[in-house]
């Protein structure tokens, strides 16, 4: 989940954005009116940060289950 929300729908529509050269294609910010975009590229990057969080945390806690 994180890799999805940070990759395709934070980075890639970040970089059109800043660059200018802006097309919907599949990224879901680039599809709503223009004072939501950003926004929503933060509440993705927020959603991704989140998800890798809780992947990483899943991993430690297994790593320290298998320890034991």
């Amino acid at each position: 989940m994180g890799c999805i929300a940070v990759f395709p729908q934070v980075l890639v529509p970040t970089l059109m954005k800043l660059s200018g050269d802006v097309a919907p294609l599949w990224f879901v910010a680039l599809h709503l009116r223009a004072e939501w975009q950003w926004p929503v590229i933060f509440a993705m990057f927020a959603i991704g940060a989140f998800g890798f969080a809780v992947a990483g945390r899943i991993v430690l806690t297994e790593l320290r289950a298998a320890r034991t």
